[in-house]
């Protein structure tokens, strides 16, 4: 049941690149395992006299004893006696044949589409893992340079863009991962990275996860980060284009004030018809209407 269930959360990825080769290949061994074929599979079994890495020889389909149409009794006893045996063996036969037709229908499925071609030459689940083994499979030296970058980038700062910072940080994860190296204290390494970002968030994480040892998925608390740096950076915004009538000045400007009608004002503060502007010109004392 639990490699069963473990197929089936990792089912619908494709290999279509390197880093995906060792999760990938992992599945396909645990498919194999279940079908009890993977000593015919197994790419890193050879085919010469070593017999320490030496790949088993798979069955041959048994041959059907002929009945004897003209024999006697005594040869048709022995005709039954090789018909028992001939059925256990073709039914050993079958069960593997069935298995190792199903490994190499698993290997097509869950490859993406793009290799199918460059299959075309190899037949047996074991010649094709032998081939993708030599494409996909990554050198050591690969292996310790992406340890490296992750042990670095894994507690670095975020620098420029967030979201950009937070694909990059999860994709170098996901490779790690896919190594097999350890990203046990990933967690704890994310937080140390945004501590100064959401530090009212960090203070509250890293109390569940280092304090109460509350048990995170990664993937989880990027998303936590993720959604609470949109919702600051949406408030941000919103406060900064809040609308100019709650200021006084608009950039650098007064305020405009809506004109009063000159009829509903005093007579004496009424603007004066020959148009000065002068704060102490009257309109009573005005020579314009003497």
């Amino acid at each position: 049941m639990e490699a069963a269930s473990i197929l089936s959360a990792m089912r619908g990825e494709k290999l279509k690149d390197s880093p995906q080769w060792l999760t990938w290949f992992a599945k396909v061994q645990l498919y194999a395992v279940q079908k009890n074929v993977w000593d015919l599979c197994n790419p890193d079994l050879t085919t010469t006299t070593d017999l320490a890495n030496k790949r088993p020889e798979p069955l041959q389909e048994p041959t059907e004893p002929k009945y004897p149409e003209e024999g006697d009794e005594r040869d048709r006893r022995t005709w039954r006696d090789r018909m028992d045996v001939y059925k256990v063996k073709y039914t050993r036969w079958e069960k593997q044949a069935k298995g190792l037709s199903n490994v190499n229908e698993y290997i097509l499925t869950y490859l993406d589409p793009i290799h199918h071609l460059s299959l075309v030459a190899y037949r047996t689940p074991y010649d094709r893992l032998v081939y993708l083994k030599s494409r996909f499979a990554r050198s050591t030296a690969y292996e310790e340079e992406i340890r490296m970058k992750w042990k670095v980038f894994a507690m670095q700062k975020p620098t420029g863009d967030i979201e950009e910072w937070l694909q990059q940080w999860n994709s170098l994860r996901e490779q790690a991962v896919s190594l097999g190296i350890n990203d046990g204290d990933a967690n704890r390494d994310f937080l140390h990275a945004v501590k100064e970002v959401l530090p009212i968030w960090w203070q509250g994480k890293y109390q569940e996860i280092v304090m109460d040892k509350k048990v995170y998925d990664t993937r989880d608390l990027l998303e936590s980060f993720r959604a609470m740096n949109r919702e600051i950076d949406v408030q941000t915004v919103t406060s900064t284009n809040a609308p100019k009538g709650a200021f006084s000045t608009w950039q650098g400007h007064q305020e405009a004030k809506p004109e009063v009608k000159q009829e509903k004002l005093p007579f004496e503060k009424r603007r004066c018809p020959c148009g000065s502007t002068h704060p102490r010109h009257k309109v009573a004392t005005c020579l314009y209407h003497e």
